[in-house]
């Protein structure tokens, strides 16, 4: 127990003295939860105020940001819309090498055709992984036999560059497919 006695500090019982507690450190405690209350208090006035205290340069720079974020958004959606159609071309891709058992002219003239409707990619090229017969059948730049799996992966160059087209972000896009050949070569 603590009991202040002329200015002297004495205590009694089971309470031992602490060295750090002395009147200033009362006094900044208290001292620090009257300004944390009171900016508490400040808090809650200026959330329960109905005043609109903006100004016009805060309001410009609220709609500057705000139209870069939808450039950006809609800027995004055209590049998921350009993944859609890539993958679109891989689907294609793999339905004519399958029934034709391999690449021809057709092939590539489907390619070509492809390529042409989709916007948003330059540079699309494509690749096949498989193992080809040999010798390779008239008409045909290369065979595919029956049952043989292939892969196809479409590749195109997208960027992400807001209304002006900034060209600020190069993004390389990818479409994979998965096929098995469905023509005998004797």
């Amino acid at each position: 127990m603590h009991k202040d006695i002329g200015g002297v500090h004495h205590f009694t019982g089971n309470t031992p003295p602490t060295l750090c507690s002395n009147r200033t450190d009362n006094a900044e405690q208290l001292q620090k939860k009257a300004f944390s209350s009171s900016r508490f208090l400040n808090m809650k006035r200026l959330l329960k105020d109905e005043r609109g205290e903006a100004n016009y340069f805060s309001t410009v720079v609220f709609i500057f940001i705000t139209v870069l974020l939808l450039a950006f958004i809609i800027d995004l959606f055209s590049i998921i819309s350009t993944k859609q159609q890539l993958d679109h071309c891989a689907d294609q891709m793999v339905k004519q090498i399958q029934l034709s058992g391999g690449t021809n002219v057709e092939t590539d003239a489907l390619f070509q055709y492809l390529c042409s409707q989709i916007n948003g990619a330059n540079n699309i090229t494509y690749t096949i992984d498989a193992s080809y017969k040999s010798p390779t059948p008239g008409g045909m730049s290369r065979a595919i036999q029956l049952g043989s799996p292939f892969y196809i992966t479409i590749t195109g160059d997208a960027r992400l560059g807001g209304f002006w087209n900034f060209n600020l972000v190069n993004i390389r896009i990818v479409s994979r497919g998965t096929g098995v050949s469905e023509h005998y070569w004797k």
